[in-house]
């Protein structure tokens, strides 16, 4: 059975629309090239199954509230996508021959998602009416076809529920990509308690 309402996950699909909108508007500014991410599409699912949503190497980007909410925001992004946006920051055209990705590669983009976490938890701040921070996001490369690999623990117990959050991103001249965010369905009923609270008051 699902755990989460018809409102939850319009809600937190508004959320995801309104912090991932100022999250590329940040990366535009670093960038200097457009953004535009779509209107994300929500699904729930058992936290054990979430896994095997994914193939091969993606980069996941970790994030962990350390005041206003409790528990971890994931992100996980097409390993192409995060080389174009490394080759960007570094000056280059975004057309890249190779998804490999150095140390160097990989601590620009760690910065480049220091900046958009932090917008967007800003902006989650205002729209819940609370003061949200967050730790410097982690990033590292997870190989998903190897059984051993663990994918981060966004909720302490597989059986429990995630909502998993797709977007698509297009950078100005570049193919779309789709990247997601995963969360547990218990930080999303927090987060509506918050939307609701901060809604009526308003």
């Amino acid at each position: 059975a699902m755990v989460l309402t018809p409102e939850e996950k319009d809600m937190i699909g508004e959320i995801g629309n309104i912090a991932m909108g100022s999250a590329a508007t940040t990366l535009s500014m670093i960038l200097g090239r457009d953004i535009h991410i779509t209107v994300p599409t929500v699904r729930e699912e058992k936290m054990k199954n979430v896994k095997s949503d994914f193939s091969g190497e993606q980069v996941v980007v970790s994030v962990e509230y350390t005041e206003g909410l409790e528990g971890l925001n994931v992100l996980v992004l097409d390993k192409k996508l995060v080389a174009v946006i490394a080759d960007l920051m570094m000056g280059g055209s975004g057309e890249v021959e190779t998804e490999e990705l150095d140390e160097i590669k990989l601590s620009a983009v760690g910065e480049a998602m220091n900046q958009m976490m932090g917008s967007a938890a800003t902006s989650l701040s205002e729209l819940l009416g609370i003061t949200i921070n967050i730790s410097p996001p982690k990033v590292e490369i997870l190989n998903f076809d190897d059984p051993n690999t663990q994918f981060p623990p966004v909720t302490d117990n597989p059986e429990k529920d995630v909502a998993v959050v797709e977007f698509e991103m297009e950078i100005e001249g570049l193919p779309k990509s789709k990247f997601y965010q995963v969360i547990s369905a218990d930080l999303v009923k927090k987060m509506y308690e918050y939307f609701t609270k901060k809604q009526s008051e308003a």
